[in-house]
């Protein structure tokens, strides 16, 4: 399954909303445009016979797009959630059945095994090697660091581990990562730097991943330093390099496989 256009656009309105229609306001929740690119990116990296795990689904975008680049290869993705909602104050029922009607409306369902449940209970019993781990879920110190210590341990040699949210001031996911990942197992690199407009080298400074690769293998690394500028100045956070996905409009890529 080629992401084309078409499918984008489906992909991103699982959860845009209009919250003013006079003035045409619209809202992107959950993972934002320039972060499900990325995610695609990393994802299309993965071998055969390799296996992603995602924690936080919620209602399934960022699933579709990892899915989405796995489509054609022999790839294992399982999901985590409790699916009580961002809030946390959620039906679980409504979101299961919304997150199972996208996956089946975007012909997905069959790439994407779903384990409905708390994280920090799956995480004790997970016995699956792992090449790509998203961790979205829970974004308090204790929550993350949960995940980081349950499902790190099972990602392999070369494997990347991403971290939403790192950036933001509310959450808890950089204390998380700092009291959890060393850099003697690590190297890091943070997605902070995007380019939004057509205007060369204008940026902004989101809500950003943190994308650590384990080390003992450079594979993947090598495949990630064709896909991705390295940024002339750091973050300053915890990570070696800030890099560069390099969209004139995220919103619009035009390298998307009409």
């Amino acid at each position: 399954m080629k992401l084309t256009k078409e499918l984008y656009w489906k992909i991103l309105a699982i959860d845009i909303e209009n919250k003013d229609s006079d003035k045409d306001l619209w809202v992107c929740k959950g993972t934002p445009p320039n972060d499900l690119m990325f995610l695609y990116q990393i994802a299309k990296m993965v071998k055969d016979d390799g296996a992603i795990l995602e924690i936080g689904t919620y209602k399934g975008k960022a699933s579709a797009m990892i899915a989405t680049a796995i489509s054609g290869k022999n790839v294992k993705f399982y999901t985590i959630d409790n699916f009580k909602g961002l809030d946390q104050m959620a039906q679980p029922s409504e979101l299961v059945k919304c997150c199972k009607r996208n996956f089946q409306e975007l012909g997905l369902e069959e790439k994407i095994t779903v384990y409905y449940g708390d994280s920090k209970k799956i995480g004790p019993n997970w016995a699956t090697p792992l090449d790509m781990i998203f961790i979205d879920g829970d974004h308090t110190t204790l929550g993350a660091g949960s995940d980081i210590r349950n499902f790190a341990k099972w990602l392999k040699p070369g494997g990347f581990l991403i971290l939403h949210d790192y950036m933001n001031p509310f959450s808890g996911v950089k204390q998380a990562a700092t009291q959890e990942i060393s850099s003697n197992e690590y190297d890091s690199f943070a997605d902070a730097y995007y380019i939004f407009s057509g205007k060369k080298g204008q940026s902004i400074l989101g809500r950003g991943c943190i994308l650590f690769i384990k080390k003992g293998d450079d594979s993947y690394f090598k495949e990630f330093a064709k896909k991705f500028q390295f940024a002339d100045k750091p973050c300053g956070d915890k990570c070696n390099n800030c890099i560069t996905l390099d969209l004139s409009n995220p919103f619009d890529p035009n390298y998307l496989e009409d």
